[in-house]
């Protein structure tokens, strides 16, 4: 039987058969696709970080990204455990921080914690039993040990048990190229200013970065971000990949006297240009010890021979208002 011309001009006329062969060969394509579809669900399932990125991507909508990479022992005191905590929780649910990386530390530095999502979780929970879960789960990304190693120059120093720089600038330069990247100690707490890093006025480049000094929320006097300038920060915000002979140049434990002053004149030898808008980009300790170094007295300092530079505190830019908490 054929199809009448009238009915579909210019359609070639075809009989029965090849109608039906022309409508096998559609479901089949059809059905092709949707296994296709089915398979690819079934990958994705399997990865566990797989809604997390999907998450990300849905929440940061196309903007750059923000990754705050920390890491800390388990081995302090009750009440800088508490502070830590406390300081994550803020940084989890009051900052438009797209991830918080927690780098797991050396193995024989951890001896009562399992380092897993569930065994943080359950830490955080202790504290803090309102917490929603899917919001931790978001946003929180322990980095096991084994993934640590493979990048390299996380040394164990004798008296040092922080975050190796040069380890979170592989990190930060390999897993989160291209994105905003911050290193800082466990208990510095950021609030919504940092948003500005992202913002069409920010100048923060591959050859600009951000070395913050913290403000003090009860004591102005132990603000860094004043005059005189005392040459302290407590955070350094760049965009990778950073050059890898700067990365292994920056083996120093975080936690070490004038660490980030030679970590500025180490990005200057490499055309890297260091700003401080801390007058507009505000970060806070959330400590109540002084502000000293926890290597003091074991530690000497790695910004001698004249390998320091400074950033004093500047504004961000002169057409952005202070974003106070």
């Amino acid at each position: 039987m054929l199809l009448p011309k009238s009915i579909v001009p210019g359609l070639i006329p075809l009989n029965m058969r090849q109608c039906r062969h022309l409508w096998e060969s559609w479901r089949f394509m059809i059905m092709l696709l949707m296994a296709c579809i089915v398979l690819a669900n079934i990958i994705v399932s399997l990865d566990p970080n797989a809604d997390e990125d999907l998450l990300y991507r849905e929440r940061s909508h196309g903007k750059t990204q923000i990754h705050l990479v920390i890491q800390w022992d388990w081995d302090v005191s009750d009440v800088e455990l508490g502070e830590r905590l406390r300081t994550l929780s803020h940084n989890v649910a009051s900052t438009p921080i797209d991830r918080i990386h927690i780098l797991e530390p050396h193995a024989g530095s951890t001896p009562s914690c399992p380092w897993t999502m569930n065994g943080l979780y359950r830490a955080f929970r202790k504290r803090h039993p309102w917490w929603n879960r899917s919001l931790f789960k978001q946003k929180v990304h322990p980095v096991p040990h084994s993934k640590v190693e493979t990048l390299g120059g996380n040394v164990q120093h004798r008296h040092h048990r922080g975050m190796t720089v040069s380890t979170a600038f592989a990190y930060g330069s390999s897993d989160l190229k291209g994105g905003i990247v911050i290193i800082a100690s466990p208990q510095v707490v950021f609030d919504p200013s940092i948003e500005l890093v992202r913002s069409a006025e920010s100048d923060l480049s591959s050859i600009t970065a951000y070395a913050l000094s913290s403000h003090h929320s009860h004591d102005p006097s132990r603000s860094q971000c004043r005059y005189p300038f005392g040459g302290d920060y407590d955070a350094l915000v760049f965009v990778g990949p950073l050059p890898r002979p700067l990365i292994r140049q920056s083996n120093f434990d975080l936690s070490s006297p004038g660490v980030m002053n030679r970590l500025i004149w180490e990005f200057e030898q490499y055309g890297i240009h260091s700003r401080n808008p801390c007058h507009n980009i505000r970060i806070w300790r959330n400590s109540s010890s002084p502000l000293v170094h926890v290597n003091d007295i074991q530690s000497i300092r790695v910004n001698d021979n004249g390998k320091s530079s400074n950033a004093a505190p500047d504004l961000f830019s002169r057409e952005i208002m202070s974003i106070r908490m």
